[in-house]
């Protein structure tokens, strides 16, 4: 019942994009933006009602010390705001144009913006228990009424950091795949279809990234608890995403461009199998990130997700995305043993970086009691730990 509502709200308009046609007056770009913002606003108001046990109930007057506040909140947000504007401009001055659609939108759009944040701010502080929060201690810091302390303000700088990071990518990479799931043109043929189901998984699990990071708040119950403050924890997160992501990509770029459909054919029979596994990784990857709900984040801490997927496995993702990798650029197939070795060394590598991924969060994670429990019984019953005990029972009866 956590996620269920969003599933359905994101999943339908996700699936459903393709019906709407673009027009001389409403383009591809204006729908794949009114979609995106009508699942946030939507999400919003079903988290609100789905939490109004945990908000405060008690509506106090504004006061001068309620209306001081929510000022210093609104310069917080309107400074991390800018920075996260200036990081986007300067990281694509320097040649990385992942972001450009997210500097672009919120550039125009940042005095509204502004506005619908002290909207926000207003309606959310009032339900806030505690109210005095990471925005309010950070907005007395730029007003030079409270010093900075970092042992108070880590976890919430930690988690803007990542907010910095991480929303420019999601909302541009949403757009992206809104637009084309708009654009596409059905056709009746297994490549088309995976292509389909590709663009509308991706769009589901950016749908549902966005949502991590853009609505994180006490009165959802979904706010960030802790956050990795390792090196090497953030090292090998940060690879994976823009603008390092450069790096991985130009390791796992093949030396051709042979996929698993130039490899087999329709009348093959094991052509099926590999279709049918591409879609399975596929859905499983992003059904991993549809069961974090409105928590999903990355290098962050945010209460157990122990359902769906992550009932077999503690990093489902991860491996059904390389999975899907290995089954789909089948790099042991090339025109040489020289471009077989490459291909197979490249994803081994990065199939490598999301080990050291797995690892690192696991290290992280464990420092919760429940995530600790949760640890023991998938190492115990998950879903590797079942195959290895039915291999080991068919050994045994070889043996014997």
């Amino acid at each position: 019942m956590n996620t269920a509502f969003l599933v359905i709200a994101s999943g339908i308009l996700a699936f459903t994009v393709p019906i709407f046609s673009p027009t001389s007056v409403i383009s591809s770009e204006i729908i794949a933006r009114i979609v995106f913002f009508l699942v946030i606003i939507f999400s919003s108001v079903y988290l609100l009602t789905k939490n109004k046990n945990n908000t405060n109930k008690t509506y106090t007057k504004k006061t001068r010390k309620v209306y001081y506040r929510l000022r210093c909140k609104l310069f917080a947000i309107s400074i991390l705001m800018l920075i996260m504007l200036v990081y986007q401009t300067i990281i694509q001055l320097l040649g990385f144009g992942f972001g450009t659609i997210f500097t672009i939108d919120l550039a125009v759009i940042f005095p509204v913006l502004i506005i619908l944040t002290y909207i926000y701010i207003e309606q959310v502080d009032k339900r806030l228990i505690n109210p005095d929060d990471g925005y309010y201690n950070l907005g007395r810091v730029i007003l030079k009424k409270k010093k900075w302390l970092w042992s108070e303000q880590k976890i919430f700088t930690l988690s803007w950091m990542i907010k910095i990071l991480f929303i420019p990518f999601m909302y541009s990479g949403t757009i992206s795949t809104l637009t084309q799931l708009v654009e596409i043109t059905p056709k009746l043929s297994i490549e088309q279809i995976l292509h389909w189901l590709f663009l509308a998984g991706l769009t589901v699990d950016l749908i549902f990234g966005s949502i991590g990071y853009l609505l994180a708040s006490p009165i959802f119950r979904n706010q960030i608890k802790s956050v990795d403050d390792t090196w090497d924890g953030w090292l090998v997160c940060l690879i994976c995403y823009p603008p390092f992501i450069s790096l991985i990509l130009a390791a796992k770029a093949q030396t051709d461009d042979i996929i698993w459909s130039n490899w087999l054919t329709p009348s093959d029979f094991s052509y099926w199998i590999v279709a049918l596994v591409i879609v399975i990784t596929w859905i499983g990857y992003w059904a991993s990130t549809v069961s974090f709900g409105s928590k999903f984040s990355n290098l962050s801490w945010r209460g157990l997700v122990s359902h769906g997927p992550y009932a077999l496995s503690k990093h489902p993702a991860y491996i059904c995305k390389n999975i899907y990798w290995w089954v789909y650029t089948v790099p042991f197939i090339g025109n040489s043993s020289l471009d077989i070795l490459r291909n197979t060394l490249a994803l081994t590598f990065v199939s490598g970086i999301y080990y050291l991924r797995a690892k690192t969060e696991e290290r992280h994670l464990l420092k919760f009691p429940e995530y600790a429990e949760y640890y023991s019984h998938i190492e115990k019953h998950g879903l590797l730990a079942r195959i290895r005990s039915l291999l080991s029972f068919k050994a045994k009866q070889n043996l014997n």
